[in-house]
């Protein structure tokens, strides 16, 4: 798999963090927006990490399967995007909170997607230590971009978008990644 490849992956999952800070509280400290930050950065980053290393150990099992894998597992997240893509257009995957507990749930359920991805990516070569540094500055600077935004029709509409063109682009590399 190609290094721009593989960013962009990492790209639109780092998208995903979007919809969740747009109903950040902007009055609240710094020190706790930094913290709100990292607990998606930590979440997204070891969801990968663990799908990776649980794909590399049971790779055995599925090398046979490796197009049908791919097609299935690759196809399966585009349709997640795209379907979660309406619930953000309606803003009920936007959290107003503050608690800590709470949007560590939230970014432990929209890693789901990450780790299914950290799994397929063991039947490609890539550098994992730069996907993780990659997938993490993304994460970030979506983040930071949603605490910014505020929640309007547009925001949301934005955030949509960003699903539907990350769904529309994991069906495409699904048939891109298996048959080609």
């Amino acid at each position: 798999m190609s290094i721009a490849l593989n960013f962009l992956f990492m790209l639109i999952l780092a998208s995903q963090t979007f919809p969740t800070f747009l109903g950040t509280n902007k009055a609240s400290k710094s020190s706790k927006s930094f913290l709100f930050v990292l607990i998606p950065v930590a979440t997204q980053i070891s969801f990968f990490w663990l799908g990776y290393v649980i794909g590399n150990n049971f790779i055995y099992l599925m090398q046979d399967f490796k197009t049908v894998v791919v097609f299935i597992g690759f196809l399966i997240i585009g349709i997640r995007f795209i379907v979660d893509a309406f619930t953000v257009r309606k803003g009920k995957r936007t959290f107003q909170t503050e608690n800590i507990l709470q949007l560590l749930l939230a970014s432990i359920a929209q890693s789901t997607n990450t780790f299914l991805l950290g799994l397929l990516f063991c039947f490609f070569n890539i550098n994992l230590l730069h996907t993780l540094v990659f997938l993490g500055f993304a994460t970030m600077i979506f983040s930071f971009a949603g605490i910014l935004s505020k929640t309007s029709k547009k925001t949301l509409a934005f955030a949509s978008l960003l699903f539907l063109s990350g769904g529309i682009f994991m069906i495409a590399s699904s048939f891109y990644l298996a048959f080609f």
